[in-house]
């Protein structure tokens, strides 16, 4: 039932390697998937759990949608386009997983570490010709210290407006992020991974209270096959730089962080466990006009809604629902936060967006799951100085101003088999229908633009796993 310990640099540091560790139900599959008690660390002793999986992943979409091991949902072409008569198939192994887990306790103070990584970084432009040589990347690396009741982290993590599984943890077993392996993961959820301070109270077992300052983004489109907004004629030499538009770096300014609070309830119903969630979005933009020397500014923010319930053993429902103005960002940059009128004053843009859907772990060796997912982008639109449209969704604009995405999906994985002490091996897939209806058509044109993509993930899990965070 427990753990392994093997010393090394005099008792200070402890690697660990899992023996026996009891099977529990699975809420994720893209991490080790055993999880048991494992040993809390020694005072003034660090404890270390490697994690991951080496992966294989085969994508097969009906149209040629170009965006690797990422579906770009805002940008699903056309069936009268060249792209929309295309089909694409791909191998990638983008999707292995490196990372690792440390643990100490010193001064009756739990001090967690995490760091994950995985191969979906920079490429070349040459990249599939020869080598496929894809870019490591960071995706999370943060710091959580605890004591009694507070809880502080502070690094890169899921952001606090990503739906939890549980209370209001960091730990990726506890945020929803659907079993989905598109690494868009699915329309509708929000989400990001960014650099945060978060300060967490645990008021008891069942509440949780946090707290998140957040890295901020003037997002005006762009991203994940959205369109960016149009601005004004005379304005968008000195407001482009001023913006996100999917390709902006670290140029864009910011007022402030973004700042997200969240409330978690996870008691026993009919001796089931569930999870409710309320969370809060306060954002700002500012911007400078050159011509009148002036600046402008709004701020906005947005609501989120979560439910998570054991229906039945093993058999979980999911509901999650997102309204915002300005919020565009977090749901996968589907929608712009804001526009720009013709004066330089901002124009916040409301979105909103839903995940449901269940996940039901039949037994250790099979797993289905299924999710609706659709997220909706409000017309915001402005008459320039010209007389022209601008901003977002007007008359005329262009076919990337999306007025709703939706997609669904259906998923399943097979263990075939499970060791601790040897790592496991599972086959994934996915399948999923997309569907996205721009604001503005021209006549003849479709008046929407569909897809199907497969994904199909051969597995090895690398042995041992890191565990739920330590119980108080």
């Amino acid at each position: 039932m427990w753990g392994e310990d093997r010393k090394d640099c005099a008792g200070s540091v402890r690697i660990f390697e899992a023996r026996g560790t009891r099977r529990e139900h699975v809420e994720r599959r893209d991490r080790a998937h055993v999880i048991g008690r494992f040993p809390r660390p020694a005072r003034d002793e660090l404890l270390i759990r490697a994690d991951g999986f080496l992966d294989l992943t085969a994508i097969l979409r009906d149209t040629n949608i170009g965006s690797g091991i990422a579906t770009n949902f805002g940008g699903i072409p056309f069936s009268n386009t060249v792209s929309g008569h295309l089909s694409e198939f791909r191998f990638t192994a983008q999707n292995t997983r490196l990372g690792a887990r440390f643990d100490a306790h010193h001064g009756g103070v739990d001090i967690l570490g995490l760091l994950e990584t995985d191969f979906v970084g920079f490429s070349p432009g040459n990249v599939a010709v020869t080598t496929n040589s894809n870019g490591l990347r960071i995706r999370l690396g943060w710091l959580d210290v605890r004591k009694n009741k507070w809880e502080m982290l502070g690094g890169q993590s899921w952001s606090l407006l990503a739906p939890n599984r549980k209370g209001t943890s960091p730990i990726p077993t506890d945020v929803f992020s659907t079993q989905n392996l598109d690494h868009a993961i699915q329309v509708g959820l929000t989400w990001a991974r960014q650099p945060q301070f978060r300060v967490i109270y645990h008021a008891n077992r069942t509440v949780t209270f946090a707290v998140s300052l957040e890295a901020a983004e003037q997002y005006g489109g762009g991203s994940a096959g959205a369109g960016e907004i149009t601005l004004p004629a005379l304005l968008a030499s000195s407001y482009s730089p001023q913006l996100d538009l999917g390709e902006s770096t670290f140029t864009a300014p910011d007022l402030h962080p973004d700042l997200i609070a969240k409330v978690a309830f996870d008691p026993m119903v009919a001796r089931r466990n569930l999870h409710f969630e309320i969370a809060g979005l306060l954002s700002s933009v500012r911007f400078f006009n050159p011509q009148d020397q002036s600046k402008h500014h709004a701020t906005g923010g947005g609501i989120l809604v979560g439910l998570n319930y054991e229906a039945f053993k093993n058999f979980r429902l999911i509901a999650n629902g997102f309204y915002s103005n300005g919020g565009g960002r977090y749901i996968f940059g589907l929608a712009p936060n804001v526009i720009i009128n013709a004066d330089g004053k901002p124009s916040l843009v409301h979105s909103a967006s839903t995940v449901s859907g269940f996940e039901y772990q039949v037994n250790a060796n099979n797993l289905f799951d299924a999710y609706y997912g659709g997220a909706y982008a409000y017309r915001s639109s402005a008459i320039d100085t010209n007389g022209q449209f601008i901003g977002y969704g007007y008359p005329g604009s262009p076919l990337n101003h999306n007025r709703s995405v939706q997609q669904f999906t259906f998923g399943y994985t097979h263990t075939f088999w499970r060791d601790p002490n040897y790592g496991g091996l599972q086959l994934i897939g996915q399948y999923s229908h997309l569907v996205r209806h721009p604001w503005s058509v021209p006549l003849g044109q479709p008046s929407d633009a569909s897809a199907n993509f497969i994904y199909l993930s051969f597995r090895y899990l690398l042995p041992g796993t890191p565990p739920a965070k330590p119980e108080h």
